[in-house]
């Protein structure tokens, strides 16, 4: 079954067990617990289809495991990797199209975005609705070239949202183009998307985003022109909401359930102020739980998996497999090598530090441990390493600013050589 959108993505959970209907009326405000028991249970994603007081049905936990990432790619689950690896080379640009469903109801006035679509509540002691699972596309001020991100919307008002940007990042850097002009920074917030849009979203890339889901579907994103931004955006879209990062305003924003696990809030960040909404005619409204394997798995670990592997198999040619596990949210790399020289397992620490500021943790192993099973790499770490001589402590190294251990970033970090002595190596012969 081909995916073109997210009805057909839905679709093709459906068939293959991974999505239940629930068709009962539900509560807003439950809702999202309902959610967070299947990603923490690994239950079929939910789909609310009557959400009470809305007419608008609800969808979470679509990308939340491993299996549902191959059916989104259409790959096998232990291709994953390679493929993304392969996407990540052979970009297709997107086309642009005259119209598309996402333009079949088209609201610049009225608008009030609580009473439109059930955005709830994700956690306990989030400040409010957000708008978790939205694609920013954004155009750079300087090159043109659109870029997608995903940031966290807090719904203030009717038409009004704060938006909560990374400076290190590309909307950052556009922003601060745009702000440093006294401009308004105009953008696109698009929900319920094909899911090869959603993971590219979650890349950092050279080029345009959407030329990476074009990598993973084999054929150009169709793309059409906003209504009130110059922006192009998915034509098979749900939802769009469009409008403009105002300049020399902020407020305080979150608290919001972070991917760490921990509630993250900052001071001041940017308002995004509504000029426009279109959306498909029935439109289902897609969320993502904040804290979330999905979270973790999406914004951390999808497409930093691949670029991993690139790096360490760079110096360290025998690699055998890599993986960030999603319950370490995304700080802790494993990596599994087929040993041939003392010092191999130490580039390859060196190699995953260097791949992704957010890695804090790195284990290295002998191919014989299964890096997927947490047992068996603890078993080794246990078995296999002496912290004297086996453990690298480095100090003062820089991570991610929401690290509460870290000052504002800057953190130690660990390597942990957990490989058997090759002079040894008969005196580790696992029982099996």
């Amino acid at each position: 079954m081909e995916i073109r959108d997210l009805r057909s993505f839905i679709d093709v959970l459906e068939s293959k067990g991974e999505l239940i209907r629930i068709k009962e009326p539900v509560e807003l405000a439950k809702a999202p617990a309902m959610m967070r028991e299947s990603d923490k249970m690994d239950k079929p994603a939910p789909f609310f289809e009557k959400i009470v007081g809305y007419n608008v049905p609800l969808v979470s936990c679509l990308l939340s495991n491993m299996r549902r990432i191959a059916l989104a790619l259409g790959v096998e689950r232990e291709q994953i990797i390679h493929k993304l690896t392969e996407y990540l080379d052979h970009p297709i640009k997107p086309k642009i199209v005259q119209d598309g469903p996402v333009k079949e109801v088209v609201v610049k006035k009225n608008i009030d975005l609580l009473k439109m679509f059930p955005i709830p509540v994700h956690a306990k002691k989030d400040s409010g609705p957000f708008v978790s699972s939205g694609v920013v596309v954004a155009r750079d001020p300087e090159t043109g070239r659109l870029n997608l991100s995903y940031n966290r919307m807090e719904v203030k008002g009717p038409t009004k949202l704060g938006i909560h940007i990374d400076p290190w990042r590309h909307l950052g850097d556009f922003y601060n183009v745009a702000e440093s002009r006294g401009e308004a920074l105009p953008i696109a917030v698009c929900i319920g998307l094909d899911p090869a849009i959603e993971i590219a979203a979650a890349a950092k890339v050279p080029f345009d985003e959407f030329e990476l889901a074009g990598a993973i579907r084999g054929r150009p994103i169709e793309l059409v022109k906003g209504e009130s931004v110059d922006i192009e955006v998915p034509a098979h879209a749900e939802i769009v909401i469009e409008g403009r990062i105002l300049p020399k305003i902020r407020e305080p924003e979150g608290p919001f359930a972070e991917f760490m696990g921990y509630y993250g809030m900052h001071p001041a960040q940017p308002v995004f102020e509504i000029t426009c909404i279109t959306h498909r005619e029935s439109p289902i409204y897609r969320t993502m739980l904040g804290a979330s394997w999905e979270h973790i798995i999406l914004g951390n670990v999808i497409y930093r998996e691949p670029v991993l592997y690139k790096f360490v198999k760079h110096v360290v040619p025998t690699v055998k497999a890599v993986h960030l596990p999603p319950y370490a949210s995304g700080l802790l790399a494993l990596i599994s090598i087929k040993k041939e020289n003392e010092g191999t397992p130490k580039n390859a620490i060196f190699a995953a530090l260097a791949s992704h500021v957010n890695i804090k943790q790195v284990v290295v192993v002998d191919e014989d441990v299964d890096i997927f099973d947490p047992k068996d790499v603890w078993w080794a770490i246990a078995t296999r390493t002496q912290a004297d001589k086996d453990w690298l402590i480095m100090p003062r190294a820089f991570g991610h600013p929401l690290d509460k251990t870290s000052d504002r970033g800057v953190t130690t970090k660990v390597g942990i050589d957990a490989t058997v002595p090759l002079a040894r190596k008969a005196e580790f012969e696992r029982v099996v």
